[in-house]
C-alpha cells in the first residue's frame, strides 16, 4: 500500500504553457485591453482612462484608473497568482462598492503579452505606490 505525505511544494508552470494558455484564451488585441478594463471595474473604479500612443515606433497603451489599489503583499500574493479564486483564499465574492467579481481566473493579465513584450503597472494603496515591469523575456527565461 503506498503512503501518500502531504506536502507544501508550489505547483509552478513553464513561461512556455502560460504562453500558450494566453494565446488561446485571448485572441484578438480589443479583448486584451477589455482584460484590464475588467481589472479595472473588480477594484472599484469610477473612471478609466485609456490612452492609445500612436505616432512613432514605440506604440503605447496607457491605462489609469481610480481603483482602491494593490499593496505590495497583494501584487504578490494575488495579482501575480495565475488561476487564484479569490473566493478560495478568503477574498470577499464582492467589493468594497458591492459590485460582484467580472474578472474569473485571473488569466487577463497574460493577455496584453499578446500586444507587448513589456508591461509596467503602477499602483497605489494606503498612501505606498508600488511599481513593477513584467518582461515576457524575463518571464520565459524563468523556465
Amino acid at each position: 500500500m503506498a503512503i501518500l505525505r502531504k506536502s507544501s511544494q508550489p505547483f509552478e508552470p513553464y513561461a512556455r504553457l502560460m504562453n500558450i494558455i494566453g494565446d488561446q484564451l485571448i485572441t484578438d488585441k480589443k479583448v486584451a485591453v477589455i482584460e484590464v478594463v475588467k481589472n479595472s471595474y473588480d477594484a472599484d473604479a469610477e473612471n478609466i482612462k485609456l490612452n492609445l500612443k500612436d505616432d512613432t515606433a514605440d506604440k503605447e497603451i496607457t491605462i489609469e484608473d481610480d481603483g482602491i489599489g494593490m499593496s505590495f503583499g497583494e501584487i504578490n500574493n494575488k495579482f501575480l497568482r495565475i488561476g487564484r479564486n479569490r473566493r478560495d483564499d478568503g477574498g470577499d465574492p464582492a467589493s468594497v462598492k458591492g459590485r460582484k467579481a467580472i474578472v474569473k481566473k485571473g488569466l487577463g493579465k497574460l493577455s496584453f503579452f499578446g500586444i507587448s513584450h513589456e508591461i509596467e503597472i503602477a499602483t497605489k494603496k494606503d498612501g505606498k505606490l508600488n511599481v513593477f515591469i513584467m518582461r515576457w523575456e524575463d518571464i520565459k527565461g524563468a523556465d
